[in-house]
């Protein structure tokens, strides 16, 4: 074995004040700054190498992006200024057998060393010789960090090793430390940190790629271009760092369908891409690094997904319709016949961030049950002689299965909710003034077995963002779903003191019911009420689909729908005599210019809507592109304006 193929960086702490102030110091200093959280892991390793603990071999692993090697590089960073040898390693370039792994660890024999080895899945072949060297060549004071993105084999929890080795999982940064990573990299506009968080998820990688893509305007439809990856620049950059080679010779059909679907299986690949064989792509597609199973699916590393779907609605958007579009009948259907929570994944290819679920976690909260110190704290937090509080306390002891606490990722309850199908309403609920009245409404219309009731979003904290607001509402109505408390309901109500701009029931579509408005105590109650349709919400998120992707108009049928079809087609003679508008296209269009006219308010956010409608469509030398700059909105809010903007329309042509 050559000397050249281990790189070790051994560092003992610099005494010399005459030492070299190399390169690599800098960016180390530099490494130092830039880096954020991941106290609990840090502190694991430390009291390890302490010998506060009996732990020595640390399993560092987590998706590509998510800061696993940062994190090694400040444990030895901690551990060199404690003075403890520090060997680092990357699996990558230790000579691929038996004495090339034992050579690389005896680097690190000496006692209360640490040794790090990023890049571990590269020596699985060799995991048993890399086990050895580890227990048989390492001194019993030193500490093994091992490094890479699949979880430890069993053999590392065989022979006794169990009670030395400890798995640490890397999660995404929550949104404080991802806001915190932007501002040490100079990011410090609030509205452009939180759309940046949003997309980033808080994986580091992204969050440091987008923030190096400077300058980051403050302007909304620029930054969130730059953060979505539209102009290319995030997504490519994250493509060659996730992605790299490891996606050349993968079947590019069957890539494009994981870029669309949160998950794929041979039989969601079967619809969206009939009569082609996919058996061979969806091995491939399970053997990246970038790829993780989910249950009898595999699924994109989320970040990995995001660029490579937004490349292909940008370059290819006629087959990205095509495919959006066979994905999401096929879900619709697997969520009615199949599995409710399936939902979960259609939500998830809604391109609107309006709307509040998600398949994929939360990197700053978590669902949970409603637990004891829970109810001790709603006593501590509000006025305990309320009686709202003391029914609210009622439903967390007497039916805490319909209760949702949302926890930030250390635990603490952020938010709770209260969401209880019709099948589960217990007999004081009608008792109950936040809930009886909505029962006796959905009795009297006949459909209360398909109602579903929520009521008291509750936030410990007055003072919570707005973002954070809108991901605790978000975190909370997926759990809803994931815990099977919404099916197949088709009517759902909401009662609440106030209705808030980002809780999503906006734009579902919920409306108030008047009549049931009422008074407790010093609080006024209101009640909104949303018809789904026969196929539930597992419906309703189907037609935003369609509607986004162009394939549903509301209102078919309708004068409404042929001013729509006017519109798409108002500069097309033949397209115009094919509406029901008239035969002559001229007359066609002075109708729909009328009905533009008429339709929109004077307030600045009605010239708005209308200014898209004209611009995108009636003015001859407009369009969706010049309409979007011209407007100065992000690519999202503008197709959101948009569809309003129609759905007025046709509202005020009925």
């Amino acid at each position: 074995m050559t000397g050249g193929a281990v790189r070790c960086d051994y560092r003992a702490p610099v005494t010399d004040a005459a030492r070299l102030d190399a390169v690599g110091d800098k960016a180390d200093r530099i490494d130092a700054q830039r880096f954020v959280g991941r106290d609990d892991a840090l502190g694991e390793i430390a009291l390890a190498l302490e010998g506060r603990s009996d732990l020595r071999v640390f399993h560092l692993h987590g998706p590509g992006g998510v800061g696993k090697s940062a994190i090694a590089r400040a444990a030895a960073r901690a551990a060199r200024a404690n003075g403890h040898m520090t060997v680092a390693l990357d699996g990558r370039t230790i000579a691929p057998d038996p004495d090339g792994v034992a050579e690389a660890v005896a680097a690190a024999a000496a006692p209360r060393a640490l040794l790090v080895i990023d890049e571990i899945d590269e020596l699985r072949p060799l995991r048993f010789a890399l086990r050895s060297a580890i227990t048989e060549g390492m001194h019993h004071s030193s500490v093994a960090l091992l490094v890479g993105r699949g979880r430890p084999d069993r053999e590392w929890f065989d022979g006794g090793l169990e009670h030395v080795t400890k798995v640490l999982t890397v999660r995404p940064l929550d949104s404080d430390d991802a806001a915190r990573l932007l501002a040490c990299h100079g990011v410090r506009d609030p509205a452009v940190i939180d759309r940046v968080v949003r997309w980033c998820g808080g994986f580091p990688l992204a969050l440091t790629v987008a923030a190096s893509l400077q300058p980051i305007p403050g302007e909304d439809a620029a930054t969130e271009s730059a953060v979505l990856g539209e102009d290319g620049d995030l997504g490519e950059a994250i493509l060659a760092r996730l992605g790299g080679n490891e996606l050349v010779g993968v079947d590019l059909d069957v890539l494009d369908v994981a870029a669309v679907a949160p998950a794929v299986d041979d039989r969601l690949l079967d619809a969206a891409l009939p009569g082609r064989s996919t058996r061979s792509g969806l091995r491939q597609l399970r053997d990246l690094s970038t790829s993780e199973k989910v249950g009898s699916r595999v699924a994109l590393h989320r970040l990995l997904r995001s660029a490579l779907r937004a490349r292909l609605r940008d370059t290819d958007p006629d087959r990205y319709r095509t495919l959006v579009l066979r994905v999401a009948e096929h879900l619709r259907v697997r969520a009615l016949t199949e599995d409710p929570r399936v939902l979960l994944e259609l939500a998830d290819m809604v391109e609107d961030p309006a709307l509040r679920l998600a398949m994929e976690g939360s990197s700053s909260y978590y669902a949970d049950r409603v637990r004891a110190p829970d109810i001790e704290l709603l006593s501590a937090t509000f006025d305990p002689e309320q009686p709202w509080l003391r029914r609210l306390i009622r439903w967390c002891e007497d039916a805490p299965d319909v209760v949702i606490v949302v926890r930030r990722a250390t635990g603490e309850a952020m938010g709770l909710m209260v969401a209880c199908p019709s099948e589960r309403l217990p007999r004081w609920a009608h008792d109950c003034i936040e809930i009886g009245p909505m029962i006796e409404w959905a009795t009297a219309a006949g459909h209360l077995a398909d109602s579903i009731f929520g009521h008291s979003i509750l936030f410990f904290d007055p003072l919570i963002g707005r973002s954070e607001f809108a991901e605790v509402v978000k975190v909370g109505n997926s759990a809803a779903f994931t815990r099977g408390l919404i099916r197949y309901h088709r009517i759902g109500y909401l009662t609440d003191v106030e209705r808030r701009d980002d809780d999503g029931t906006d734009f579902l579509g919920y409306v108030e019911v008047p009549e049931l408005r009422r008074v407790d105590g010093d609080r006024e109650l209101l009640t909104w009420t949303r018809d789904f349709g026969s196929e539930g919400v597992i419906g309703t998120i189907a037609d935003i689909i369609r509607m986004e992707q162009g394939a549903l108009d509301p209102g078919a049928g309708s004068v409404g729908a042929d001013l729509v079809a006017a519109l798409r087609g108002f500069h097309d003679d033949d397209a115009l005599r094919r509406t029901q508008l008239g035969s002559d296209p001229e007359a066609v269009r002075r109708v729909v210019r009328s009905a533009v006219e008429r339709a929109f308010g004077d307030s600045p956010s009605e010239r708005l809507l209308r200014d898209a409608l004209v611009r995108t469509y009636l003015d001859a030398d407009g369009g969706h592109a010049c309409a979007r700059q011209e407007l100065h909105m992000s690519r999202s809010s503008f197709y959101r304006h948009l569809q309003r903007a129609r759905q007025r329309l046709i509202d005020a042509s009925a």
